[in-house]
C-alpha cells in the first residue's frame, strides 16, 4: 500500500476539514498525532482528528480512512477518567496482498499531556496491532 507522508496527511485533513467546515464552534480542536507502532501494521504513522469535548462523536483521519474514504469519517466519543477520551472507529476494505481488511480501531487521548494510544483489532483475524505516540493542536 502507499503510506501518505506526514505533512500529506495533515494538509489532506485540514483542506477537507475547511471544505467541509467541520471547524466552525470554537470548542472543537483539532489534533495532528505522530504514531510509533509496535511493528509494521495496521496502525497509521499519523492520526489525526477533530474532537469537541462533550461530544459523543468525532471526525478522525489517518493513512487507512483516506485509502479507503478519502476524508475523514465519525468515531464514537467517551469520555474516561480525567482528561482522557477514547474514540472508536472501523475501517472496512483496507486494501491488502489477499482479502482487504477490516481493522476496529480504538485511541485513547490524554488531553493533558497530548499522549496517545492506539489499538487496533484485525476481523477475522487473531491479530491485534498497536502504537503510541504524541499530538499536536493544530
Amino acid at each position: 500500500m502507499n503510506l501518505i507522508k506526514e505533512c500529506d496527511v495533515k494538509s489532506l485533513f485540514l483542506a477537507v476539514a475547511a471544505m467541509f467546515g467541520i471547524a466552525t464552534t470554537a470548542v472543537a480542536e483539532q489534533y495532528v498525532c505522530e504514531i510509533k507502532a509496535v511493528r509494521n501494521s495496521f496502525v497509521s504513522p499519523v492520526l489525526a482528528f477533530e474532537l469537541v469535548p462533550g461530544q459523543q462523536s468525532a471526525l478522525v483521519y489517518d493513512v487507512f480512512v483516506h485509502e479507503v474514504h478519502g476524508e475523514p469519517i465519525e468515531a464514537k466519543v467517551k469520555k474516561m477518567a480525567g482528561e482522557k477520551y477514547r474514540l472508536q472507529w472501523v475501517v472496512s476494505g483496507i486494501p491488502t496482498t489477499s482479502t482487504p481488511a477490516r481493522v476496529s480501531y480504538r485511541a485513547t487521548i490524554d488531553i493533558s499531556t497530548k499522549q496517545v494510544y492506539v489499538r487496533g483489532n484485525i476481523f477475522a483475524a487473531d491479530n491485534t496491532v498497536q502504537g503510541r505516540g504524541t499530538c499536536k493542536i493544530e
